[in-house]
């Protein structure tokens, strides 16, 4: 048996010259002889006969070599590195040529590592997989480089298993022995400000190159947690040591809030107390997020408190999901008095654990962790899983209790009418004596017969409603179904913010008042609240707060319901319009309340003018508050619009008779009439201006139509134009999807305005694509481009034509020119540019 201590310096040519590497490598040497020396005095204390020692010294790089100290010192000094690469593997490859540590017990008791650089991934992972069975006692990592973002922890990363000290450009970064169980315990609220960094090179370092899924990190995990409730504990019980009892058990909505303002979670809100448990919160949710990411980074700074990671999540990732099996209840042996009059919905398997928390992998067969939270949330508050299409499907058909009791004394699992394999049913009656067995049913049903924590009462009214919705449904059933899911609404006692989040309130009411408190009472709280405006509940629940209401107005809750729909409007559209990216298409999303849609286009008929006031809603910002009064104020509909000319009537639209005949030399409408008139003139004979006027007020907002005084192609749709675009496009003939689709894209915005099409339009689009199949069944695509690209200048279309005579090409010109005065046209400065790139080529 060995005790080694290795000094291993990188050897590899890179290093060569590298004079700030060398100076301050070279100064490692004495640090590490005394490091020898210091173990080398503490094993004398404990080893009984001595064990022989090794000091050795490297050269690393793309093979090993075996030096003296005087050797190390001399290439220090003369600047030398003379291997190919850099590759640490060469030092494990040392070890294992030179001692068996699989059969004896030699021990690394000190390993120094120095480098001037990095190692790619690739490296790195076959380093990883080459010391999984080394052991090293202590590491110490030294890397050196002026130009700081060349080096990282890559090269040591795979020698981390017990003491770790890494250093960079000679600062101490990290200190700690993974090896050794973190001391949990010895943190607390006074002192965790200064033991978070050890905790935090404790976690970088242990997790640096263990994958997500591997056993630890769900122990670590876990002691994290606990960590940081044991201290929000000691933070909260040290701010009130005499709780307040409260009684939020009320339908006074002033007594309810004045009761709320007493308890201690409010109270702490105000308290430097909160600003701990925020920077707490953020710290373990970093620390969590770190040890579940994918990938982590090499760099030295790999882990910082508050920083995001590549799939970020709200509190933390849970990959170990083994909930402990919930209890099985029996069938109760009750004798009723009418068996046949006592309804039972068979409820068919569906697995909420595999749908939300694993996805499978359909390609490969591999079942991938989904984010817990997701899950967690549902259970909290299941009016998330209300329009679950697995839900719907899996509520089975209606028995009465006999035959039901039938179905379970002859061992039938499968359901007649489905075909589909059932655990059980609900038993629906209005006393408590299946409440017990019912939920078991749902656990069987949904969560392979496990224990999970979930809102019964709202898990009771999403099945309720799904029952509803199936028209085939017995409506005395219905009846029924409703009538138990508002009992067991009415029993269910949870969180009052319908979430257990570390920094939500921690406070047990009946789901009645946690649902009042969702859709009405934090909102009168905190909504104006400069500070905690985050903790109105309308934010997270907009989605399902009219569910809430439905509930709470069969149980007789006296609210302003009005006022309430208003601000869950406003909170809903906010919160959509965030996931919204660019501005263009949030106007969009709201213009689309307002104006009438149809074939894809937003038309210019004002179908909803009462909706105008939405358009305020651009002005809210989610991380700010959310004020009320902004729909009150004046907004201008022309500031997001841009109208389309009205071109001919609906009459001639529909007849297909308002598009013009196409030119088979040229593949685009004849330019020339006659030899006064043009394309242009007789376009603006039959195009109108579309004006939105009273554009701020909803009660005389209208659209009115004004003859055209110019020919504007930004407010005309060249709809030939677009079709031999399209056609370029796509390099092939469209469909008329295809060609419609294609308009959307290109015209469904002008610059930050969102483009209104005249209600004509789409018997436009009809009539020019109708013109074109009779041209295009007869050319090859090729020479369809061709040619239409090579009249795009009016002057060389008119003389393909030949409608006209002209005596010489100055008489065209003078045509364009005259034709251009006579209808005031008003010139795209894309085309401006484009013509003269035109003229330019000709030239």
């Amino acid at each position: 048996m060995v005790n080694l201590f290795i000094y291993a310096k990188d050897f590899s040519s890179k290093t060569r010259g590298n004079e700030y590497y060398h100076y301050h490598g070279l100064k490692t040497i004495e640090r590490f002889k005394n490091d020898v020396e210091e173990i080398e005095q503490e094993l004398l204390k404990t080893e009984n006969p001595p064990t022989e020692s090794k000091v050795v010294y490297l050269h690393w790089g793309c093979k090993y070599e075996e030096v003296d100290e005087d050797i190390i010192r001399t290439t220090y000094l003369e600047q030398e590195g003379d291997h190919y690469v850099s590759c640490p593997k060469t030092i494990v490859y040392w070890l294992q040529d030179n001692y068996d540590f699989r059969n004896e017990e030699h021990k690394i008791k000190l390993l120094y590592i120095i480098t001037d650089g990095m190692i790619h991934e690739t490296c790195a992972k076959g380093s990883i997989e080459l010391n999984s069975d080394m052991h090293y006692e202590t590491v110490v990592f030294h890397a050196f480089n002026e130009r700081r973002e060349r080096i990282d922890l890559s090269v040591a990363s795979s020698f981390f298993k017990s003491r770790c000290m890494v250093y960079c450009n000679y600062e101490l970064y990290d200190s700690t022995d993974i090896s050794v169980e973190f001391d949990y315990d010895k943190i607390n609220a006074d002192n965790f400000n200064s033991e978070k960094d050890n905790l935090k090179s404790y976690i970088k370092l242990k997790f640096l190159t263990k994958p997500k899924l591997h056993a630890s990190t769900f122990k670590e995990i876990d002691k994290l947690k606990n960590l940081r409730n044991r201290l929000f504990d000691e933070l909260l019980s040290e701010t009130h040591k005499k709780h307040n009892q409260v009684n939020l058990e009320t339908k006074d909505k002033s007594v309810l809030l004045r009761e709320f303002v007493r308890t201690t979670w409010y109270k702490n809100l105000f308290t430097e107390a909160r600003e701990a448990t925020v920077e707490i919160e953020k710290c373990i949710v970093t620390l969590i997020n770190y040890i579940v990411s994918d990938t982590k980074s090499f760099s030295f700074d790999a882990l910082q408190f508050g920083m995001k990671f590549n799939k970020p999540v709200k509190e933390e990732e849970i990959v170990d999901v083994n909930f402990i099996s919930e209890q099985e209840i029996a069938f109760p042996d009750i004798i009723l008095e009418d068996d046949k009059g006592i309804p039972v919905v068979i409820l068919t398997k569906l697995s909420l654990l595999a749908k939300i928390i694993f996805h499978e992998n359909s390609s490969s067969g591999e079942v991938m962790p989904a984010s817990f939270n997701k899950f967690k949330s549902m259970m909290e508050c299941p009016l998330f899983l209300m329009n679950d299409k697995d839900i719907s499907e899996s509520i089975g058909y209606f028995y009465t209790l006999n035959v039901y009791k039938h179905f379970l004394e002859n061992n039938i699992n499968t359901e007649p009418r489905t075909r589909r394999p059932f655990h059980g049913g609900l038993v629906l009656i209005d006393t408590d004596e299946f409440d017990r067995y019912n939920d078991y049913i749902l656990s069987a049903t949904y969560f392979d017969s496990k224990k999970i924590n979930f809102n019964i009462g709202l898990f009771y009214y999403v099945l309720w409603k799904n029952c509803e919705n199936k028209e085939w449904m017995d409506k005395n059933v219905v009846t029924q179904f409703r009538k138990y899911a508002m009992r067991r609404i009415s029993q269910t006692v949870c969180k009052i913010g319908l979430s257990s989040l570390p920094l939500d309130p921690r406070i047990n009411t009946s789901l009645l008042t946690a649902l009042w408190y969702c859709v009405e009472l934090s909102s009168c709280i905190f909504k104006d609240d400069a500070q905690f405006f985050f903790q109105e509940r309308l934010r997270k629940f907009y989605g399902v707060a009219n569910y809430m209401l439905e509930i709470l107005k069969y149980f007789n809750y006296e609210l302003d319901y009005k006022s309430i729909e208003r601000r869950i409007e406003l909170v809903s559209h906010v919160m959509i319009l965030k996931k919204i990216q660019k501005r263009k298409e949030k106007v969009y999303y709201l213009l689309e309340t307002i104006f009438k849609t149809a074939d894809g286009f937003l038309l210019s008929e004002i179908e909803k003018p009462f909706n105008l006031y939405k358009l305020n809603y651009l002005k809210l910002d989610h991380k700010d508050i959310l004020r009320d009064d902004v729909v009150e104020e004046t907004v201008h509909l022309n500031d997001y619009v841009h109208l389309m000319h009205f071109v001919g009537d609906l009459e001639t639209s529909a007849a297909g008779k308002s598009t013009y005949e196409i030119c088979d030399k040229t593949f685009r409408p004849f330019f020339t009439i006659d030899q006064t008139k043009s394309f242009y003139t007789e376009l603006v004979k039959i195009t109108k201006k579309v004006v939105i006027s009273n554009d701020d007020n909803k009660d005389k907002v209208k659209v009115t139509y004004e003859p055209a005084d110019s020919l504007e192609f930004t407010k005309v749709l060249s709809l030939y134009n677009l079709f031999i675009r399209c056609v370029i496009n796509l390099g092939r003939y469209p469909s008329l999807p295809e060609y419609v689709n294609y308009i959307s894209k290109r015209k469904k915005f002008q610059a930050n305005l969102v483009t209104l099409f005249p209600s004509n339009f789409y018997h436009d689009i009809l009539g020019v694509y109708s013109r074109y199949q009779k041209i295009v069944t007869k050319v090859e695509v090729s020479s369809f481009i061709q040619v239409s690209k090579s009249y795009v200048m009016r002057f060389e279309r008119i003389k393909a034509e030949e409608r006209v005579k002209f005596s010489s090409d100055d008489e065209i010109n003078k045509f364009i020119s005259a034709e251009e005065s006579k209808v005031n046209l008003k010139k795209k400065v894309q085309n401006i540019s484009y013509k003269r790139k035109q003229r330019k080529a000709r030239s």
